[in-house]
């Protein structure tokens, strides 16, 4: 947590004998009992005292400013309860990873908990040739003070900043509105998602709040920057529900309402189909408005809304039949062709009679009003012919 400096009355800090408590934060946060005529050195001694360690405090900071061995507490305006930052002699720093998107890169620097964000600048500077004045760094998606200090962000070691190239201060983005509207809005880089989202909402008269913005396929949350996601000039983002209701037509005619999150792939939707109606539909083709959709794209991608229609097909596949006579024939099918379907294309070819048709698979007899996919039929797979005589 950030350390400030408290507002306090002029009687308060001219009492340098009044006892306060402070809280050292190194690894963990340790309180000590002190009074304000206390000197930073006193301070460290005590620090050492209490915790046992050998090792000595090398230095000491209060909202981001190093404290002298020979000044007060109350020179600084120290109050109850205040936490300062410690630094060992032995503190061998921190590792960092930065990420520069401009050429896919990551670089190491090693922190120390005094450093500020202008001294990791400076560094990548040095490593990069970026002067500092030209770019921002980022943590967990917000901006960072160069003033602020390493050890007031609690990050763990291997922490990532990102580098982001200062932009320009406004862009004008498109947003498409969950009302269909598109909305076009000049606004600064540096607004959060949730800040767009609200401008949105005031716009067409509805709170999106509950609702996701996507850019690029990817969701965008609402603590972070548009910066962060390097959103560009004249960018499309939209508002959407993160679920819909979709309906899919299988091969059989059946129609399966399912809901799902815009950001499910298709190969997710069609998972989920498939656990519906009992058997795996990932071979087949999904279709929406007559457009074949790719298994690792997302329904987002697609422009898919709530209550629309999809399509699954299935592509030809051979499969192999082999006769009660011996004889081995391929026939081109879709798995979704029912079991009557097939012998349809056998009587075609050997004009063999339905009645005479029984066909097992996997030690299974199989029906004539089920498909081939709900035997878990696949290509190049070989259905035995077994004699059915008259009756």
């Amino acid at each position: 947590m950030e350390s400030s400096r408290p507002q306090t009355s002029a009687s308060s800090q001219l009492n340098p004998e009044e006892e306060i408590n402070v809280y050292l934060k190194v690894m963990k946060t340790v309180a000590l009992k002190v009074n304000k005529s206390d000197t930073v050195r006193n301070l460290k001694a005590l620090f050492c005292e209490k915790e046992g360690t050998s090792e000595g405090v090398k230095d000491l900071f209060f909202a981001g400013e190093q404290l002298q061995d020979d000044e007060r507490l109350v020179d600084h305006a120290i109050q109850t309860d205040t936490s300062l930052y410690v630094i060992l002699q032995n503190d061998v720093g921190t590792k960092l990873y930065v990420k520069i998107p401009r050429n896919q890169k990551t670089i190491t620097v090693i922190a120390m908990a005094h450093h500020t964000l202008r001294d990791i600048k400076s560094m990548i500077q040095a490593k990069e040739g970026i002067p500092s004045y030209q770019f921002t760094l980022l943590y967990e998606g917000k901006l960072l003070r160069d003033d602020i200090l390493v050890a007031s962000l609690n990050m763990k070691s291997e922490a990532t900043l990102h580098l982001i190239l200062n932009p320009k201060p406004v862009i004008w983005i498109f947003v498409k509105a969950p009302i269909g509207d598109i909305l076009k809005l000049e606004i600064p880089v540096l607004l959060t998602v949730g800040d767009v989202k609200s401008l949105v909402g005031s716009m067409i008269g509805m709170s999106v709040s509950d609702q996701i913005m996507i850019y690029g396929g990817e969701q965008l949350e609402d603590c972070k920057i548009l910066a962060f996601y390097d959103v560009k000039e004249e960018s499309m983002l939209e508002i959407c529900p993160p679920s819909i209701q979709i309906f899919v037509k299988t091969g059989t005619e059946d129609i399966v309402k399912v809901k799902v999150k815009v950001l499910f792939t298709v190969g997710d939707v069609k998972a989920i189909v498939g656990g519906e109606i009992g058997y795996s539909v990932s071979f087949q083709n999904l279709f929406y408005a007559g457009k074949k959709l790719e298994d690792s794209k997302t329904i987002a991608c697609y422009d898919i809304k709530d209550q629309s229609f999809l399509q699954l097909e299935s592509p030809q596949t051979q499969i192999f039949v082999k006769t009660w006579g011996g004889k081995t024939v391929s026939l081109d099918v879709e798995l979704s062709n029912t079991i009557k379907d097939v012998k349809d294309k056998l009587f075609a070819k050997l004009q063999i009679p339905f009645k005479f048709q029984k066909f097992v698979f996997d030690g299974k007899w199989l029906e004539e009003d089920r498909d081939l996919a709900s035997y878990n039929i696949q290509k190049h797979c070989t259905l035995r012919m077994v004699f059915s005589p008259m009756e």
